[in-house]
């Protein structure tokens, strides 16, 4: 029975991956411990990660940033809003369909008797019905339309009821996002079908009812010089105007609401949502459904410059705050293990250090001495540059950020190169000169010579990455070559040549030559 058990094996294969909108359902599982949010406290939260202001994060338990991924929280809206990135495209998708049978719509027939062109539609009082968007002081809803020249009488939107309101006698009357919310619901598999095959596909996610609150790391900490705030997130300020809206609405409600009430509400909710994506940045209704109807959405300038001062922050800010590039040149009177870095590349870049009691005396001589840039008091960063007012006293538990000083730790990596030994641990010595600087022995590992080739200078932060660097690319642990075992340390085909044009004059005798052919 044990053998047969354990042969026999289920096996499966992955036939299709599905993209699509998050529901509310996958973003209240997604988010840590069902954290719903409910007040503004609560944005900055331990549960949503680190970093933090002190403590640790709540949900995983982790007490250093690169061991917490980040946990996610969200917002639970009053009413259901319209995405505001997918409006029109559920306009247009919506537009395909009969509102009452939702079948898609057949063709009015323009020829034929009158039994004829009752035949070519579903359902004769809804096919005249047009949808089409329409905004009302920066909340975009969808409008539903009967001809002007059309007779309406009592009950013309009737069979709307089945999805939420019985409202409307004019000819034109908004869709609220809740009936279309459950009209998606109702649709048959059949027409669901079919709108595939248009290029459509009916999600639950065109519709909002809980907004996604991002983790910490995600947000741009405040950065303060201890008089004003130099730095804030204007994504997170948004967010707390979102929250605000909400717990207005909730605490102005008084039983259950009309049409106009939860037309009003959701506009509101719709607005502060919409700038706070805007801000943030979120995704956009696919390229070809706007080209196929003719539609070309312009970029809105303030929110193009918002995004792309986000990327720069969270992404290109994060991969070169410490590193840098400079052309390389040699300095045979430096060691080996050494690498010269300019006056102004070692001002501007710093390493961190937490202060403790045991090096807070070091760390407040440099602060003193304005060695520090700035430092880090839970999840605010304060500057020291030149101007800050006030004298600072460090604590144990803050994070100094000083600049770099002589003897500290740094990898140099010449791409494209990438075979081991292409990254070499060195020591830092600062100089005035405008390039760095390193013994020319250095060139073999590097692949380089001193006809213009970049270096990238890499500056580890943690003292566990600091570690890790001095055991695995430290000169002294990498002399020889790992494929052939001769020694990596050669000099560039240009400093062979310089040595030659300097010293083709010089003579050296038969017993030093013997000496020197003996290494």
């Amino acid at each position: 029975m044990e053998g047969a058990s354990s042969s026999d094996i289920l096996e499966g294969e992955i036939v299709g991956i599905r993209f699509g909108l998050a529901t509310n359902h996958q973003i209240r599982i997604a988010s840590i411990r069902d954290a719903k949010i409910d007040h503004a406290n609560q944005l900055s939260n331990s549960f949503l990660g680190l970093p933090l202001e002190f403590g640790k994060c709540e949900s995983c338990g982790a007490t250093e940033a690169d061991k917490c991924e980040g946990h996610f929280g969200y917002i639970e809206l009053p009413v259901p809003i319209y995405h505001p990135a997918h409006v029109n495209e559920l306009k247009q998708m919506l537009s395909l369909l009969c509102l009452k049978c939702l079948k898609i719509k057949k063709a009015k027939s323009t020829s034929g008797g009158i039994a004829e062109r009752l035949l070519g539609v579903c359902c004769e009082e809804a096919s005249h019905i047009s949808i089409r968007e329409k905004a009302s002081d920066g909340a975009s809803y969808l409008e539903l339309k009967v001809p002007s020249r059309t007779r309406l009488h009592g009950d013309s939107w009737k069979f709307l009821e089945r999805y939420g309101y019985r409202y409307g006698s004019n000819h034109t009357r908004p869709l609220l996002a809740r009936e279309v919310k459950e009209i998606i619901r109702r649709i048959p598999e059949e027409t669901r079908k079919k709108l595939k095959a248009k290029g459509h596909i009916p999600q639950e996610g065109y519709i909002l009812e809980c907004l996604p609150v991002p983790p910490n790391c995600l947000s741009v900490p405040d950065v303060s010089d201890g008089v004003s705030s130099m730095s804030v997130d204007p994504s997170r300020i948004e967010l707390k105007n979102v929250l605000k809206k909400v717990i207005a609405i909730e605490s102005s409600r008084s039983g259950e609401t009309n049409f106009e009430s939860h037309k009003a509400e959701a506009d509101d909710i719709f607005r502060v949502v919409d700038t706070y994506l805007q801000v943030r940045g979120t995704a956009k209704a696919a390229r070809h459904i706007d080209l196929r109807f003719g539609g070309a959405k312009m970029s809105d300038s303030s929110s193009s410059k918002a995004w792309a001062e986000k990327m720069r922050t969270l992404f290109i800010r994060k991969g070169s705050g410490f590193s840098s590039r400079s052309v390389i040149t040699g300095d045979a009177y430096r060691k080996v293990n050494e690498v010269g870095i300019p006056m102004e590349i070692a001002h501007r870049i710093t390493y961190e250090e937490r202060v403790s009691v045991h090096n807070i005396g070091y760390l407040q001589d440099l602060v003193d001495n304005k060695m520090c840039l700035s430092y880090t008091q839970g999840s605010t960063t304060y500057s020291l540059r030149d101007g800050s007012k006030g004298h600072t006293v460090l604590k144990p538990g803050q994070i100094v950020h000083r600049r770099v000083m002589d003897g500290d730790v740094v990898f140099i990596n010449r791409p494209p190169t990438t075979h081991k030994h292409s990254l070499q641990a060195l020591r830092v010595y600062v100089h005035e000169d405008n390039t760095v600087k390193i013994n020319p022995l250095m060139c073999g590992p590097l692949s380089a010579d001193f006809d213009g080739d970049c270096v990238h200078l890499f500056y580890p932060q943690s003292l566990t990455a600091k570690a890790e660097v001095m055991e695995l690319f430290s000169v002294d642990k990498q002399l020889r070559s790992s494929h052939t075992g001769h020694l990596i340390l050669q000099m560039g085909l240009d400093s062979l040549l310089s040595l030659r044009v300097m010293l083709e004059q010089v003579f050296l005798s038969k017993a030093t030559a013997q000496q020197l052919a003996m290494y």
